[in-house]
């Protein structure tokens, strides 16, 4: 071999793992904890890969404060953010409110981050998060969010009820908007805790949504004007 061949070889060598590079979302792990208040109790692990494309500065988290229930009813959950760090330290958080929604900016607008690999965790408190039904209290949530523009490749959700319930039906979702694809495995399966992971990559704008209901009693219900209360 020529010199300049086993140049052209190294470089190629070299630059390989650079041109592989590409952000994604390694694993997005969440923990579901309904409290016996209605309220619901949320702690995700996101840990992402950036190389300065759209992760440049940290992430952000889009989450729902006012949907439409299936009655056709406006419902409001407001949430409470108890907790940002990245890598085990306290991290900036910046909030943007548009009314249906809201988005937390993690990362400082000022400081750019090297490429590699980063763990979030966002920690926050929902309330009014529950569906209540005749005999049933149901928790629907979407647990990744459907918004990111790069790859998640595994995601989890734990869901911990409240201590003296039993779990009745459950389902989980994989995919867009809409998706009925079932592209999970059971972990754990108790009466008051279910734990599943998802077992292929999700591609950009696909998620992970559970549901989970349990006899009614266990947690305090709304009335009506909390339920329809301003945020």
């Amino acid at each position: 071999m020529h010199g300049w061949q086993r140049g052209l070889l190294l470089c190629l060598c070299l630059l390989s793992p650079l041109a592989m590079a590409a952000e994604v979302i390694e694993n997005f792990a969440v923990r579901l904890q309904v409290q016996r208040d209605g309220n619901l109790l949320v702690t995700e692990r996101i840990t992402v890969q950036a190389e300065g494309e759209q992760i440049k500065r940290g992430i952000y988290r889009d989450l729902p404060v006012r949907y439409t229930l299936p009655t056709g009813l406006q419902q409001s959950s407001p949430i409470i953010l108890l907790d940002a760090l990245r890598d085990g330290q306290t991290e900036r958080v910046r909030l943007e409110e548009n009314g249906t929604w809201v988005r937390y900016y993690l990362g400082s607008a000022d400081r750019l981050l090297q490429p590699g690999r980063y763990e979030y965790e966002l920690r926050y408190q929902v309330e009014r998060s529950l569906l209540h039904h005749s005999t049933t209290d149901e928790l629907y949530w979407n647990v990744t969010g459907n918004g990111w523009g790069f790859p998640i490749q595994q995601a989890s959700v734990e869901v911990q009820l409240p201590s003296g319930a039993r779990m009745g039906q459950f389902a989980a979702y994989t995919g867009g908007w809409g998706s009925r694809d079932k592209a999970y495995e059971v972990l754990e399966q108790r009466d008051d805790t279910l734990r599943l992971a998802s077992t292929q990559p999700l591609p950009a704008y696909q998620g992970l949504t559970v549901a989970v209901d349990w006899p009614a009693g266990l947690v305090t219900r709304p009335d009506f004007a909390e339920r329809n209360g301003a945020l």
